[in-house]
């Protein structure tokens, strides 16, 4: 007998279903049975086993901890269909889907909260054998009840300690104190006045772990509010924390609010100062593709006549770059030349660049890439600026999630809590240009069912779906997932060498690849 869990993990039933499962796997010694528990989300999070045999049979399959067992993915199981139909199954030998598990009989019961109605996880009991005994339903019946009840003490122990926690922090009028944990969210008054339900959707996010809690975030009317928090303990997942509205140097911009103006909820706003007309300035603006370079750029030298050169559009088609005469233009006008993309020139370009910035008869802005990632020969003209702006990625702006939210999608329509976090919890490779298209999505799904005012988790595509509570790895986790990636890249991918190395059977690689979000 075994029991393999992850007794870091803070999923709540797995909690609950601890001195369950302890007392089960005392009752199942010798007895070639096995019980197994998912998340809500089919994923694997404990196993007990009553032999080695019946352990084996099913480690085989690629059902250990940490895989995914999704109706989506490996068809009908007692570990997967119940998460879809919210009601027990039996599934004997030759009805699984795939041949796979068809020496394996189980029955499944889903947990559900007694008091949210929610769907916790499934409990499931498994034999190598053709067809379920069936004693098994009462069993399982039994414990999943035990489960529950445990659930339910939990859930009252961990809304009492927030309670009280709130209670101890509202002691000033003028702060703005919010209290969060599972399915428990407390605000006083001046609270409710100054967030919506995107905000406190990203405050439930930084609770559960998904990032680190910034001293300074942008409320999603633009209001910028000090934030500090403190735990609960005893109440996983659950946070006390004090707002104070800062004193604004601009005004809160209204949601849907053009992007190409000063907006403070895409960045602060620019301060270049230009010059004069014998000792002209530059500035250079870097950051990460779809970070609202171009947008700050034109921010910049609002007020001047530009000259803007799109550098990526006119290689795109095909166009002659003449930056002699888009310089002149400017000296004529007396502009400024926006160079948006200068780390893509090169030789002879690359030059006339230089001589603008030495010349100092024009404003001159950069746009680039990072600067860690520049040429070296463009380095060296970029360094030459007066002033820089590094614009941070989305990842990095976890504070204004809620804000950036309220800007793409538009001054009529919310997002849920819910849908805050789980836009916290993508890594936003695009930036604000892959937030803008998602939100667009969402926005369009929603009026298709028939909310067009109220955008939730369900209406974001597909792939900006997952909470940041399933995102945040524990760290025995991220341990495990540095040491896989790092034999994958000595195996320079090749997963059947890479199996070998670690000392365990493909299939349990493929399950801890899926489970551990390796891209390979």
């Amino acid at each position: 007998m075994t029991v393999d869990e992850d007794f870091s993990a803070c999923d709540p039933v797995l909690r609950a279903a601890r001195p369950v499962l302890d007392a089960a796997s005392t009752q199942l010694v010798d007895t070639g049975l096995a019980l197994l528990l998912t998340d809500a989300e089919s994923r694997i999070i404990a196993g007990v086993y009553g032999g080695a045999h019946v352990e084996r049979s099913i480690d085989s399959t690629g059902a250990v901890r940490g895989s995914h067992m999704g109706e989506d993915a490996v068809g009908t199981t007692a570990l997967g269909t119940p998460v879809e139909t919210r009601s027990s199954i039996t599934v004997n030998g030759d009805e699984h889907f795939l041949e796979l598990y068809k020496h394996l009989s189980c029955h499944g019961e889903p947990i559900v909260h007694p008091t949210t109605r929610r769907l916790e996880g499934i409990l499931c009991m498994t034999e190598v054998a053709g067809t379920v005994n069936p004693l098994f339903r009462s069993y399982v019946e039994r414990l999943v009840s035990d489960i529950t009840s445990r659930l339910l003490d939990t859930t009252r122990a961990s809304h009492r300690a927030v309670l009280d926690a709130f209670h101890r922090t509202c002691t000033r009028r003028d702060v703005a104190v919010v209290g969060v944990g599972d399915d428990v969210c407390l605000t006083n008054d001046l609270a409710t006045a100054l967030l919506d339900q995107s905000d406190l959707g990203a405050l439930k996010a930084f609770a559960v772990g998904a990032g680190t809690l910034p001293e300074e975030m942008l409320t999603a009317a633009g209001l910028p509010v000090s934030v500090a928090g403190t735990r609960v303990p005893g109440a996983p997942n659950a946070a006390v924390f004090t707002l104070i509205p800062a004193a604004p140097s601009h005004h809160p911009v209204p949601r849907g609010s053009a992007a190409h103006g000063r907006s403070p909820v895409l960045f602060d706003a620019p301060s270049f100062d230009s010059g004069s007309a014998l000792h002209a300035r530059s500035l250079a603006v870097s950051g990460e593709s779809g970070t609202g370079r171009t947008t700050y750029a034109a921010a910049a030298t609002s007020g001047l006549q530009t000259q803007h050169v799109d550098i990526p559009r006119r290689i795109a088609a095909g166009e002659r770059l003449d930056l002699p005469s888009v310089a002149a233009r400017a000296r004529s006008d007396r502009g400024a030349v926006i160079v948006d993309g200068v780390d893509l020139l090169a030789g002879t370009d690359l030059s006339v660049v230089r001589q603008l910035m030495v010349d100092r008869q024009v404003p001159v802005v950069l746009v680039s890439g990072p600067t860690a990632h520049l040429r070296p020969e463009v380095a060296s003209v970029v360094s030459l600026c007066d002033d820089r702006a590094v614009l941070a990625p989305v990842r990095h702006r976890t504070n204004r999630i809620a804000a950036l939210a309220a800007h793409f999608i538009g001054p009529d329509t919310t997002c849920s809590p819910g849908a805050i976090d789980a836009l916290m919890a993508h890594d936003w490779p695009a930036n604000l240009t892959e937030l803008d298209r998602a939100l667009d999505a969402a926005r369009t799904h929603a009026a298709d069912r028939g909310s067009p005012h109220h955008v939730d988790v369900a209406d974001l595509p597909a792939q900006y779906r997952q909470s940041s509570k399933t995102s945040t790895l524990s760290v025995r986790e991220r341990s495990e997932r540095d040491a896989i990636v790092d034999v994958l890249d000595r195996c320079r991918g090749n997963k059947v060498h890479a199996a070998r190395e670690l000392d365990v059977s493909r299939s349990t690689l493929y399950a801890r690849i899926r489970a551990l979000g390796i891209e390979a």
